[in-house]
């Protein structure tokens, strides 16, 4: 960064007037506007990549609220199989299919062969 420092020449007396001293180096830095704009530039380039930082965190949250729900869902879905599970007793009439059965009862198909392989 390219700094320079400025030169106060002049002392305040203490009747308000001002006189010639010698010249005292000052010790805070005047930045220049190339400096300047560097800076401001560094400032956006960080900005940017905080940016991004923020943006893959939320699209990470949301992958896991995304994959939450689908073991949310999974977990209900086996729970309601379960219960289906549960052995009833149905004499099946005609025109009825297993589909039908199956769609009825919320049961897979293959569910309700495998209850009645030995029927």
């Amino acid at each position: 960064m390219a700094v320079g420092y400025g030169i106060y020449a002049l002392n305040k007396s203490k009747d308000d007037s001002t006189t010639p001293v010698e010249a005292v180096k000052l010790t805070t830095p005047i930045i220049t506007p190339e400096a300047e704009e560097k800076a401001a530039a560094e400032r956006t380039e960080a900005e940017r990549i905080a940016e991004a930082e923020e943006k893959a965190a939320a699209e990470k949250t949301e992958a896991e609220r995304i994959a939450e729900a689908e073991r949310e869902a999974a977990a209900e879905k086996a729970e309601e199989e379960k219960a289906a599970a549960q052995y009833t007793t149905r004499i099946v009439q005609n025109g009825e299919t297993l589909t039908s059965l199956a769609e009825k009862y919320n049961v897979s198909v293959e569910k309700i062969k495998e209850l009645n392989q030995d029927k």
